[in-house]
């Protein structure tokens, strides 16, 4: 795999991800739970493991070019994180609360809202419902607390790979399924107690960090066309015993896999699901609203009248969201991080080093 951000087989990883927790909860919503043998309510957190693999892979090629080093490198790293991701998950949480409008568990025919305190609100706005033990807004906000704590390792991780490649190429997946074990069995010792469940996905984010240092390390030779067809195996295998400790192996087959396929050639699939990836964090927060726009709000038109009108919605909610909200943040941030981290050069900043640090 070429080490690049802008990996047309990183973005139809992504592209994946999210399209399987959309359709999870649209499905799910029509009233298809089930479908044979396979439990629909897997395939989205099919998904989540997904995002968290490509996430970690992606943000270590981040680091990577980056030519801070230390605390500048760290500090900007996390001013831009910060920027990334909080702006358009405070919008959809505090839009959420102001209308009323119920995302919280999507069931068959109906969404569930939650009762939302002070503390509950507080907590949403700051993505620390796992240190707080409080419910989820959205229910698809579950997974960016995790991610959050991730940002906070990543940084040491990044520094632990180029260091010590190949002891953390053999060590860091076992170590950390170890500490997933662990916390899983503390939190039937301790029920209440062990909240910080960012332990339990260590296994779940390491595989992209293993992938970064293979890909230094191996010539990508498999055919493209069979990319996909990896991912979707791997879906379809895990759906058939799904559970949280088997999706930890789930994500080491995909961080180690990635590094063998040559990349997409195909220019409308590449475009494809570059605008996806490009949308997904809109598409991943927005889509509960989609749904309940579309079947609930409207559930007096026909029935092509309320698919219609979702299809439009699943693509202008995120389109919106970006242009409007999620790329300001990522400039402002972006902007900050330059400000308080690259280093002046006589009167002007050191145009290469601005250049070189990317979100």
């Amino acid at each position: 795999m070429t080490v690049s951000q802008d990996s047309p087989n990183l973005d139809l990883l992504r592209s994946l991800a999210v399209l399987l927790v959309l359709f999870d909860h649209t499905v799910k919503f029509l009233g298809f739970e089930h479908w044979r043998s396979f439990d629909i309510n897997w395939m989205g957190r099919t998904g989540v493991v997904f995002f968290f693999v490509h996430t970690s892979l992606v943000l270590m090629l981040s680091l990577e070019r980056s030519k801070l080093q230390g605390w500048p490198l760290m500090l900007n790293f996390y001013i831009r994180r910060t920027f990334r991701l909080f702006p358009l998950s405070c919008f959809f949480v505090l839009f959420t609360w102001l209308i009323g409008i119920p995302q919280s568990s999507v069931h068959p025919h109906v969404i569930y809202g939650l009762g939302i305190t002070p503390k509950v609100l507080l907590t949403n706005l700051t993505l620390s419902q796992n240190v707080f033990g409080t419910g989820n807004i959205l229910g698809q906000l579950w997974s960016l607390p995790i991610e959050w704590n991730m940002y906070l390792l990543l940084p040491l991780l990044f520094v632990g790979a180029r260091k010590w490649p190949r002891t953390f190429l053999w060590a860091a997946w076992p170590l950390g399924a170890l500490v997933g074990a662990f916390y899983i069995a503390g939190v039937h010792s301790f029920p209440g107690v062990w909240r910080l469940n960012l332990l339990s996905f260590t296994p779940c984010f390491v595989p992209g960090v293993i992938a970064y240092i293979l890909c230094r390390r191996v010539q990508p030779r498999v055919s493209a066309f069979l990319w996909p067809a990896n991912l979707l195996i791997l879906v379809l295998v895990f759906l058939v015993r799904p559970g949280w400790p088997f999706a930890w192996i789930i994500a080491l087959a995909v961080g180690v896999s990635a590094v063998f396929f040559k990349e997409q050639p195909n220019g409308y699939v590449n475009a494809t699901t570059h605008n996806i990836a490009k949308y997904s964090y809109g598409i991943y927060l927005g889509h509960t609203f989609c749904i309940w726009a579309a079947f609930i709000f409207l559930n007096r038109f026909p029935g092509y009248v309320e698919g219609l009108v979702f299809a439009v919605l699943i693509m202008a909610v995120p389109i919106i969201s970006f242009t409007v909200i999620e790329r300001p943040g990522i400039r402002v941030g972006k902007h900050i991080a330059d400000l308080l981290t690259v280093t002046p050069v006589g009167d002007t900043l050191d145009t290469e080093r601005v250049r070189s640090v990317t979100a």
